[in-house]
């Protein structure tokens, strides 16, 4: 479950007025933890204790329009469709340990007098947050939410580099390009023995050998070298080829060196997606002479090299 917001911080007011959440669409396991729920975004409020009552007496803002009329609009939890809902869900999280039960009757019970604002900063409504926090409930939305958002990125940049792939004509190999590339490989090998000698690096990691290390960078140095030279998609036997023409063909026949290729190029795109290790990424080579190439100048600041650029746009 999302952090807590203090007490004391400002509230968010961006939330999902589309989302319609019915009690009977949630599941808990009676402790406050729920178990299934409609995957929603930007509701992390929802179930939240301290967010409900802080929006307990939200009223939605009225505004007139030319005509004379006046129309509402929500404002804070006024007019949320999924408010019912909530309320329940923060109602049996708040029944679902002594600790937060106590310091909800605390802060009930010294505050029932006080005004809205001296209510919210009172002292027992800090001690309700925190215990609130301590509670740790978990939703599945969020673990649900940051798989989609994971998948949906990676289908996003595989969609970028295949609009690439198909929009790039085939250019020359130049010297530039080579330099380049060599540069970017040294960078790739090294960044991918580090990471697999690190402590606690991942079992799919710290199980290759400097071999394989070897062979997944020479599979992206011919990727990219081919990718430079043609405008289709590179297949496995592509790259079989440039290896075996460039003696990189690790003593395998073609068929054992087919299968390597394959692995490797499901390694290269696990590390380019998941961006565990530095240093991979998704790499354009743009000439000098391109219009707007940003290798030489973009927004006003100078490109890694004087001639090309790496370009890799993070999904937010």
């Amino acid at each position: 479950m999302k952090t807590f917001h203090s007490a004391s911080a400002p509230r968010r007011r961006n939330r999902n007025r589309k989302a319609c959440i019915r009690l009977d669409q949630v599941v808990t396991d009676g402790a406050g933890n729920i178990v299934n729920m409609p995957l929603t975004n930007s509701l992390h409020c929802f179930g939240n204790p301290v967010e409900y009552y802080r929006g307990e007496f939200d009223e939605t803002s009225k505004w007139r329009r030319l005509d004379g009329t006046i129309t509402e609009q929500p404002s804070g939890c006024a007019g949320c469709k999924s408010r019912a809902a909530c309320g329940a869900i923060s109602i049996e999280r708040i029944g679902s340990g002594i600790d937060v039960t106590r310091a909800f009757q605390s802060w009930e019970n010294e505050t029932a007098r006080l005004s809205r604002e001296a209510r919210y900063s009172h002292r027992t409504f800090e001690a309700f947050a925190d215990a609130c926090e301590k509670a740790a409930w978990t939703t599945s939305n969020d673990k649900r939410l940051a798989e989609k958002r994971a998948t949906d990125a990676a289908r996003k940049r595989r969609e970028r580099l295949a609009e690439r792939r198909r929009a790039r004509r085939g250019k020359p190999i130049t010297e530039k390009f080579l330099s380049a590339l060599e540069h970017e490989f040294d960078i790739r090998r090294a960044s991918l023995t580090v990471a697999v000698r690190a402590p606690g690096a991942a079992p799919w990691l710290r199980n290759l050998t400097d071999r394989s290390i070897s062979l997944t960078c020479d599979v992206w140095r011919a990727n990219a070298h081919l990718s430079r030279q043609c405008r289709g998609e590179i297949s496995a036997g592509d790259i079989v080829k440039h290896l075996t023409a460039s003696n990189k063909c690790y003593g395998l026949p073609n068929s054992s060196l087919r299968s390597r290729v394959i692995e490797a190029n499901r390694r290269i795109c696990r590390l380019e997606e998941d961006g565990s290790v530095s240093g991979w990424h998704a790499f354009d080579y743009l000439d000098a002479d391109s219009p707007r190439s940003p290798g030489r100048e973009m927004n006003g600041v100078k490109g890694r090299y004087n001639d090309w650029v790496v370009l890799e746009i993070l999904d937010s």
